[in-house]
C-alpha cells in the first residue's frame, strides 16, 4: 500500500518505473557546491546569533547553499550510481558509497553524497492542493513545491490551515475563464485538499469579494477569505474583540494585501 502513493510514470528509455524526489543541494558533493556558495553570497538568510562561531559559520554555509540554488527541492531522478572510491584520503569513503549521479526537471546534471538521504514525491506532491496541511507528508520540500506548482499557476495563496500564505507574483493576476475551467475540473475529481470554485476575472474584482462574502465555503483560498472570516468573528463573538492589521516591513506584497483587507473593512462597515 505504500508504494500507491508513489506517481506511476514510466521512463522512455528504460521502460522502468521511474520514481522522483526532491533534490537537496546540500547532498551535493563538494566540488559541486561552489557556484551556488558564490552565486548567494548576498542572498544569506540572517542567522540566529550563538555563542558558538563554527554553529554560526555551519549555518551560513548551509542558507547560502539553500537559497543560491535554484534547484531547490526541484523534482529529480536518479541516473546513476557513482563509482565507490577506496582511497584513504578520502574522510567521506562511507557517504560516497551511496553517492549517485541526479537529474533535476529542467535537465541538469548533478552529483550527490547520498541517494539515500532523498525525500520521493508522493502522488500529492504533484497537485499544488491549495491546503498544504492536507499533504499527506508536510516537510520543507513538499511545502516549498506546492508553493512553486501553485505559484506557476499563478495561484499566489496557499492556505496551511486557518493561515493564508501570500507569494507576491510581482504582477496584476487575471483569471481567465479557460484557466478556470480546467481549474474547477481538476478540484472536482480529486478530493485531496478540499475542492474549490474559481472565478474567472480580476483577482481582486468586487463580483469575487462578494462571493466570498456570502459564502465563502469551498473558494479558493483568498485574502478575501480570511478577511471575511475575521470580520464574522468579530460580529459574532460574544466578548470583546478586535482585529489589527500589522506589517513588519514596507513591500509591494505587504502595502497591496494591506490595502486589499482596509477596502473590505471599509467596505462592510
Amino acid at each position: 500500500m505504500a508504494n500507491s502513493s508513489r506517481p506511476t510514470s514510466v521512463d522512455v528509455v528504460t521502460g522502468k518505473a521511474k520514481v522522483e524526489y526532491f533534490f537537496d543541494p546540500l547532498l551535493l558533493l563538494p566540488n559541486e557546491d561552489a557556484s551556488a556558495t558564490t552565486t548567494a553570497a548576498v542572498l544569506r538568510t540572517p542567522v540566529k546569533r550563538t555563542n558558538s562561531t563554527n554553529n554560526v559559520n555551519e549555518r551560513e554555509v548551509r542558507d547560502a547553499l539553500l537559497c543560491g540554488s535554484k534547484h531547490l527541492f526541484m523534482p529529480c531522478v536518479i541516473v546513476k550510481d557513482l563509482e565507490h572510491s577506496n582511497d584513504d584520503d578520502d574522510d567521506d569513503s562511507a557517504v560516497n558509497a551511496n553517492a549517485a549521479l541526479v537529474k533535476t526537471a529542467d535537465g541538469v546534471l548533478h552529483k550527490i553524497r547520498d541517494r539515500t538521504a532523498l525525500i520521493p514525491l508522493l502522488k500529492e506532491d504533484y497537485l499544488g492542493i491549495p491546503d498544504v496541511l492536507h499533504l499527506p507528508s508536510v516537510t520543507e520540500a513538499s511545502l516549498l513545491h506546492a508553493l512553486r506548482l501553485r505559484y506557476d499557476r499563478d495561484e499566489i495563496y496557499t492556505a496551511a490551515g486557518p493561515i493564508l500564505i501570500s507569494v507576491n507574483p510581482y504582477k496584476s493576476i487575471t483569471v481567465n475563464a479557460a484557466a478556470a475551467a480546467i481549474t474547477n475540473n481538476n478540484s472536482s475529481n480529486d478530493n485531496e485538499g478540499g475542492t474549490s470554485t474559481v472565478l474567472a476575472g480580476d483577482l481582486y474584482s468586487e463580483e469575487r469579494m462578494l462571493k466570498y462574502a456570502q459564502n465563502a465555503v469551498g473558494m479558493p483560498c483568498h485574502l478575501f477569505q480570511v478577511a471575511d472570516r475575521a470580520y464574522t468573528s468579530l460580529i459574532f463573538s460574544t466578548t470583546t474583540s478586535s482585529a489589527s492589521i500589522a506589517k513588519s516591513s514596507p513591500g509591494i506584497s505587504s502595502s497591496n494585501n494591506s490595502q486589499k483587507n482596509n477596502t473590505r473593512e471599509n467596505d462592510d462597515i
